[in-house]
């Protein structure tokens, strides 16, 4: 049974972003706080989380980047793109996150690399994670063409 409160990762709370103006993302669900983030790592291999902030011009920028590269690499069970506002009380990352945006890499809920800003890093940390990822026996899935670089 998944930890946390939601049935599935359709269920976790997303702000209708029609409702919240402020909202900067449409397809990439939202977290709040550690209880989110440990039902994400009960359920996913990969998780990749980007913190950021409604105020924030770069993530703003960045936002449509990172929802088109959730798109693209959606064919893949394993792995499972959120968001997180550094300014909920609740934020799982409040503690560690110094700058925003800031992308948080876990696999098998441990974090393995954490990226500033740098969104063709995190691209390029994407397409490897996909490529591994694709050629396990249990994968099944066919990647195709590594997703671009922006």
């Amino acid at each position: 049974m998944p930890q946390g409160n939601y049935a599935s990762y359709g269920d976790l709370p997303s702000e209708d972003p029609l409702k919240n103006p402020k909202d900067i993302f449409s397809i990439v669900k939202k977290i709040d706080g550690v209880n989110d983030l440990n039902y994400l790592f009960n359920n996913f291999e990969v998780c990749i989380v980007m913190v950021s902030a409604t105020w924030c011009g770069p993530c703003k920028q960045l936002a449509p980047m990172f929802e088109q590269l959730a798109k693209n690499s959606k064919q893949v069970l394993e792995i499972v793109f959120v968001y997180e506002d550094i300014d909920s009380e609740t934020c799982a990352h409040k503690e560690i996150c110094t700058n925003v945006p800031t992308f948080y890499i876990y696999h098998k809920g441990k974090l393995v690399k954490s990226i500033v800003s740098d969104f063709p890093i995190l691209v390029d940390t994407v397409n490897n994670l996909l490529g591994i990822l694709s050629k396990r026996p249990d994968s099944g899935k066919s990647l195709g063409a590594p997703i671009k670089r922006y």
